[in-house]
């Protein structure tokens, strides 16, 4: 993922923090790491960088690619244009005479991409006539209820309709109970989340839809963007329309922030807004109370035996580390080796930190001043 500014209670970045399959990274204001932290639970992580040789961190007969999963992209952290106005004045210019009358539908999540794209277009309608509405849709049992709230809260303070769709409810439960939590490599609730979404589209028929994708957000969407307009930035598309295409995470946290509209996920030191329990989540993004805020206790947890059963338990795993690691988001080979290598780290004086500490350095860029 891309480095998120730690920022001061002035206004100046002070260093940088990334994290990503339970590494956390944090680097100097210019760019140079200083620490790597390996996730043993939910609450610790150990220092480890002493112990990485080339991009590997190896202990007894189980080895790890820090650089492959920590997917660090050391991009310059500036701001795209001087001002947010600006750049949607820029924007009008660009796209204006293609989207004149359009009506452009935004995949809306909640999160500061999705977010910052209709804080655009919003704007954008100052300068250039078309309809605007957004979709979000609501995964049960696996996401929280207080998204639909702060969604609603979008909608009125942006004065854009936001239309908010669930999965398919009987579905998903039957899924959890029979097959167990998603996984990386296997995550089956994506298609149940995006169902509803082209249902509504097949219903509605926009002439353009409106996405949050950025060229510096991970390598391989870099890689993926950067491939389709080498040579100038493609905001538009087709019928896809990009409005954040060439942001960095400022321009994000600028505009996420101008609109008064900061999801409480990162007030929390999330870095990112998903489901409470999506597999692509470290170990810290968690919550210990996982289950308590769970509009269905009783659900998750036959998922977490479903899944413990059909996929970990013959690979020697013992359940309470399987519930204490949410192994569960890994593919089983890949979870027996992060298993491995907490046993093997437990045995060595390491020095430690815990997640609080991590999530408000996450917290920094939301609450102190915008970073200059």
């Amino acid at each position: 993922m891309e480095r998120y500014p730690i920022v001061s209670t002035e206004g100046e970045v002070v260093g940088f923090i990334a994290t990503s399959n339970d590494f956390t990274a944090i680097f100097d204001r210019n760019g140079v790491l200083r620490k790597l932290y390996f996730w043993l639970t939910a609450g610790t992580a150990v220092r480890v960088e002493s112990l990485v040789k080339g991009r590997v961190l190896a202990l007894e007969d189980v080895e790890l690619d820090v650089v492959k999963a920590l997917e660090d992209i050391p991009w310059p952290v500036v701001y795209s244009t001087p001002s947010f106005e600006e750049y949607v004045e820029w924007l009008s210019r660009e796209v204006g005479p293609y989207i004149e009358n359009a009506e452009i539908m935004v995949n809306f999540s909640g999160g500061k991409d999705s977010l910052s794209v209709l804080s655009v277009l919003v704007e954008l309608r100052k300068y250039v006539s078309f309809k605007l509405y957004a979709v979000y849709t609501h995964v049960p049992f696996l996401e929280l209820s207080r998204n639909i709230e702060f969604v609603s809260r979008v909608s009125r303070r942006l004065d854009v309709e936001i239309e908010i769709l669930e999965g398919d409810r009987e579905l998903m439960e039957r899924r959890l109970v029979e097959d167990g939590l998603p996984f990386r490599g296997w995550r089956w609730c994506t298609y149940l989340k995006l169902k509803p979404i082209k249902m509504l589209k097949k219903e509605r028929r926009p002439d353009m839809v409106a996405d949050g994708d950025r060229l510096a957000e991970t390598f391989k969407r870099f890689k993926r963007l950067y491939s389709m307009s080498p040579k100038k930035p493609r905001i538009l598309s087709g019928n896809r329309l990009k409005p954040v295409y060439v942001w960095t995470v400022l321009d994000v946290v600028r505009a996420t922030r101008r609109c008064g509209c900061v999801h409480p996920d990162y007030l929390e030191g999330q870095p990112r807004v998903a489901c409470m329990l999506c597999p692509y989540k470290s170990l810290h993004e968690i919550p210990a109370d996982y289950l308590e805020r769970s509009e269905d206790p009783g659900v998750l947890e036959q998922a977490l035996r479903t899944s413990y059963r059909k996929r970990y338990a013959d690979l020697g795993i013992p359940w309470d580390d399987f519930l204490e690691q949410h192994l569960w988001r890994m593919h089983p080979e890949a979870a027996r080796i992060y298993w491995k290598m907490r046993r093997a780290l437990r045995d060595k004086k390491l020095e430690s930190v815990n997640s609080d500490y991590v999530n408000s350095l996450f917290t920094t860029m939301w609450t102190n001043p915008l970073a200059k």
